[in-house]
């Protein structure tokens, strides 16, 4: 899960930084979510008996997308000198059919899955936010910020935290071959 939603885009975004510093302006926009407020404190790494380093503490959705929130201002912070906007974004609950899968065989699938439709966001009302920090020219004003339905909203105070996001940034590096 910290693999797909934190290391996959951190090493993306890292090599097509160059690309983007040339197109600029351009942006970056980070897909996060609201769990990221319920993210526990977390160590990065571990050594296991052989002296690897592991990541098994960071195992749970809420520490993968306070990862997101981290790098979004770690990133924010290095590229200040250029005009690469970055942001992060809560999209909403959206209804992707994904859960469709998982309720295959139940004896409730028949009332989830249309009450699961009326209570998330459709898959084009989930996009809306992502669309607003793409093409919105107020934006680049807010880099580093975390928006919610297309406006920038306070998220949890360990995601500003500098350290924690430089260390982030380091152990990304290192689990990357960056």
């Amino acid at each position: 899960m910290f693999g797909v939603n934190h290391f996959g885009p951190f090493l993306l975004t890292n090599l097509l930084l160059d690309l983007l510093k040339r197109s600029a302006p351009s942006r970056i926009i980070n897909l996060t979510s609201l769990a990221h407020k319920f993210s526990p404190e977390f160590n990065f790494v571990e050594a296991d008996e052989t002296d690897a380093v592991r990541y098994p503490k960071l195992a749970s959705y809420p520490i993968s997308k306070m990862a997101v929130n981290l790098f979004t201002h770690e990133l924010s912070r290095r590229l200040a000198d250029t005009q690469v906007t970055v942001c992060s974004i809560h999209p909403g609950i959206v209804y992707t059919g994904a859960i469709d899968g998982l309720l295959r065989r139940g004896r409730l699938r028949k009332l989830l899955i249309p009450l699961f439709r009326l209570l998330m966001r459709t898959p084009d009302a989930g996009a809306q936010c992502v669309i607003h920090c793409a093409i919105n020219d107020s934006v680049k004003e807010h880099t580093g910020a975390y928006f919610v339905d297309c406006q920038p909203c306070n998220e949890a105070a360990m995601a500003t935290d500098k350290a924690l996001a430089k260390q982030l940034w380091e152990v990304s590096c290192q689990a990357t071959g960056l």
